[in-house]
């Protein structure tokens, strides 16, 4: 459910407010103390990791606190706290050692008992968490989350000691790893934690492991200072990080107010304005916008239709044309996935094949003539201008007649919940750096698979997948498994969600990740 409230609402219109930006030294003053100031439209309201949904919110908290391991710029999975790690033949048990110098930012040392009670925290039935289910890899992590087991020393996670922490799994999951670099996965200060779990992440008593450290919280601002006791201090060149609320962010940047914004969501309904300014850069947000078929749903459990309603859209009038599932950047084996794996050979928008199958598929279905096709969205212009253009080609190509229906968010979700609907606007980002994390969405046994549709087949090679070490069998297995989908058109893939951001020309070391949160902590003004 996560990821597909964020892509519904991040494409919403922004409405402008204050124009305020608040620390405004001149560029050079900063550059030289190696202050680096960030356009945000808001601030977070918690700094706990396990709530850390927005875009600005992980950013900032992946400052703040670090996991075990951690994603280098490309994706791959390197040291965090922990300094090494052993997994058992069977892929189950992990073990990791912790740094000997891994401190928090009090002096403390971080042990492997902060570890497992952060995580108890974020499991615990009452603690709001927007990404447990991440977390269910665990033994008994989901029947102690939902209540169905009280005693967290059955979950499967345990410090054996100061330095070491062992991990039990449910089941092998070769991408495990990855999923362990996320937020959920930080430790907490345990010694203020046990005494008072909302007091320890309290802007003005946090207490963090990460390359930063929270120095100051007000509502227009926040100031992050450098972590003197962290591990790679000597690579951390910024000596401040400034969130800066603002509504105008041009004006902010161009009066040197502020050295970054876009990405995370924030002035998306800037992107067409800015798209020829000296500094807009573009990038792909790692996200799919698309449209689902209801397989129980006649005429729409006939293939030769859906295909024919997939062909017959002009993809690049709305966007950056998605064929495929899998969003840009997300790791493949050397590449992308997507560079890895090309989407536009499972099918291509031909008009006159699609209305040879659109007949076929009428005579299939005994009709003569496809009824009015209703589409189901949540509110958002974006929605209805992309709905307005799909419907066009339809009755332009294929000479068919279509309608949308717009539904409260609320509504919205309980119409997909309860599916009652032909074709459901969607959108996906993955909650970990693989292509399992789309992939695993349509398998039979997925909460959130509500399309009708399921297959063994499908299911064996995402099970496959997450048994084997071997990346580039696994790609291969991903490769099948996105096709099968495709190729049964399960899903009606629309466009690639794109975003953007601004940035000053000397500023090095710093990136968009793939779940497009801005990673500074090496950064620096050169």
């Amino acid at each position: 459910m996560l990821r597909r409230i964020i892509a519904a609402i991040m494409v919403f219109v922004i409405t402008a407010g204050l124009t305020a930006v608040y620390g405004g030294q001149t560029a050079a003053a900063v550059e030289n103390k190696q202050t680096f100031r960030m356009g945000v439209k808001s601030l977070p309201d918690s700094y706990r990791p396990s709530e850390a949904m927005s875009g600005i919110s992980k950013t900032m908290v992946q400052a703040l606190f670090e996991g075990l391991v951690q994603l280098d710029r490309q994706g791959n999975v390197v040291p965090g706290m922990a300094e090494s790690w052993v997994v058992s033949e069977d892929g189950r048990t992990y073990t990791f050692t912790l740094r000997q110098d891994a401190r928090w930012s009090n002096n403390e040392p971080v042990t492997a008992a902060d570890f497992e009670y952060g995580w108890q925290l974020a499991l615990k039935p009452d603690t709001p968490n927007n990404y447990d289910i991440l977390m269910y890899e665990l033994v008994n992590a989901e029947s102690y989350r939902t209540g169905k087991i009280k005693d967290f020393n059955k979950v499967g996670v345990k410090a054996i000691n100061n330095s070491t922490l062992q991990i039990k799994l449910k089941k092998k999951t070769s991408y495990f790893l990855k999923q362990l670099a996320e937020p959920v996965y930080a430790p907490v200060y345990s010694s203020a934690a046990k005494t008072d779990p909302d007091r320890a992440y309290a802007p003005d008593a946090l207490i963090s492991n990460g390359p930063f450290m929270l120095q100051e919280h007000t509502n227009q601002s926040a100031v992050l200072i450098k972590n003197p006791y962290h591990y790679d201090v000597n690579s951390i060149h910024f000596t401040e990080v400034r969130f800066l609320v603002t509504s105008n962010p041009l004006k902010a940047y161009t009066n040197q107010q502020v050295d970054w914004f876009g990405g995370n969501y924030d002035y998306l309904d800037l992107y067409g304005s800015l798209y020829s300014h000296q500094d807009f850069h573009p990038y792909d947000l790692r996200s799919t916008y698309y449209y689902q078929f209801n397989f129980d749903r006649k005429p729409f459990n006939n293939l030769k239709i859906r295909q024919a309603l997939a062909m017959t859209i002009q993809r690049s009038q709305i966007g950056k044309p998605a064929f495929g599932f899998v969003a840009p950047g997300i790791q493949g084996v050397d590449q992308e996935f997507r560079s890895e794996v090309n989407d536009q050979k499972y099918f291509k928008e031909n008009f006159n094949k699609a209305r040879t199958l659109l007949k076929q598929g009428l005579a299939e279905e005994g009709m003569d003539k496809l009824p009015t096709v209703i589409i189901t969205l949540n509110e958002g212009k974006t929605h209805t201008d992309v709905a307005n253009s799909i419907i066009r080609d339809w009755q332009r190509n294929l000479g068919i007649s279509a309608k949308y229906v717009v539904y409260p968010l609320n509504d919205y979700i309980t119409i997909r919940s309860s599916r009652d609907f032909q074709l459901y606007r969607e959108g996906w980002s993955g909650d970990y750096n693989d292509p399992a994390a789309f992939l695993n969405y349509f398998t039979t046994d997925s909460p959130e698979n509500n399309s009708g549709w399921h297959s063994k087949t499908y299911d064996s090679y995402l099970q496959k997948a997450r048994q084997t070490d071997n990346e580039k069998i696994r790609n291969q297995l991903y490769r099948k498994a996105e096709k099968m989908l495709i190729d049964q058109m399960v899903i009606l893939p629309l466009y690639y969600y794109q975003n953007f951001y601004v940035s000053r020309s000397n500023l090095e070391g710093i990136y968009i990740d793939y779940n497009d949160n801005l990673i500074f902590a090496r950064g620096y003004f050169k």
